[in-house]
C-alpha cells in the first residue's frame, strides 16, 4: 500500500510540475501576442500620421499651384515604376538611393563590430 501511495504521490509531483511548465510557456506566449498587438498598434498609429502628413503636404502643393494633380499622379506612377516593380509602395532604401545614398541610414541595427582575436584566445584572457 505504501508504494501505491509513493507512485500516486510521485504521479502527482510530476503531474504538478507539467502544470507548472506550461502555465509560464503559456504565460510566455501570452505576453509575446501582447507585444505583437502592441507593437501593431504603434505602426498602425505611425501609417496614420504619415497618411496625415502626406495628405496636408499634397493639398499644399495643389493649393499653392506647384502642381496639379496629373502631374502629381505622373510622379507618383513614374516613382512607383522607379524600383522595377509596380507594387503601389516604395521603401526607405528607394528614397535614400534618390538622394544618394546607397542604402537607407535609418533603422537598420548595426552589426556588432568583429574582433580581431580568435574566440579561442578570447576565452584564455
Amino acid at each position: 500500500m505504501n508504494d501505491f501511495n509513493d507512485l500516486n504521490y510521485c504521479n502527482y509531483g510530476m503531474i504538478r510540475k507539467l502544470q507548472e511548465k506550461s502555465r509560464r510557456s503559456s504565460a510566455v506566449h501570452v505576453r509575446a501576442r501582447g507585444n505583437a498587438r502592441k507593437r501593431i498598434e504603434e505602426l498602425e498609429d505611425q501609417v496614420h500620421f504619415l497618411n496625415l502628413m502626406n495628405r496636408t503636404v499634397i493639398n499644399l502643393l495643389l493649393q499653392r499651384g506647384i502642381c496639379n494633380r496629373d502631374e502629381l499622379m505622373a510622379l507618383f506612377v513614374g516613382l512607383d515604376e522607379a524600383d522595377g516593380v509596380a507594387d503601389g509602395g516604395s521603401t526607405s532604401d528607394d528614397l535614400a538611393q534618390e538622394i544618394g545614398f546607397e542604402e537607407s541610414p535609418v533603422d537598420r541595427p548595426k552589426p556588432a563590430p568583429k574582433s580581431s582575436l580568435s574566440a579561442r584566445r578570447r576565452r584564455q584572457d
